[in-house]
């Protein structure tokens, strides 16, 4: 298979991936979002929403996307959450822009020799 088939198919599946990222939440932060946990007098328990990992309740606690009220219950900081999942697109975007330029340039230099 050409180096180029693989790029080319790797320009095509990756849009594909990130948009199923997207979509897709996962982790406790989706959890509590869906259960409308986004301030004080909404926040939620983890046992109520079936969440037992308090790993990943840390590691959402000390990315800023998930405040803990010191009672147990924790909520989204919404902006927060807001402004790292745009970073995430932006990211996303970035690398996927890469790609295609990688992929571009190889289709290119095919071209170039074939003649």
């Amino acid at each position: 298979m050409p180096l180029g088939m693989i790029s080319g198919i790797g320009v095509i599946t990756y849009p594909v991936m990130v948009y199923r990222l997207l979509r897709k939440q996962r982790g406790p932060v989706a959890k509590f979002l869906l259960a409308g946990a986004v301030s004080p007098e909404t926040a939620r328990r983890p046992e109520s929403l079936k969440l037992y990992n308090n790993h990943l309740l840390r590691d959402a606690v000390k990315g800023g996307t998930l405040i803990a009220l010191g009672d147990g219950r924790y909520h989204v900081d919404v902006p927060a959450y807001r402004r790292r999942r745009r970073r995430l697109i932006i990211a996303l975007v970035i690398v996927g822009a890469a790609i295609a330029a990688a992929a571009l340039l190889v289709l290119l230099r095919g071209a170039g020799s074939d003649g």
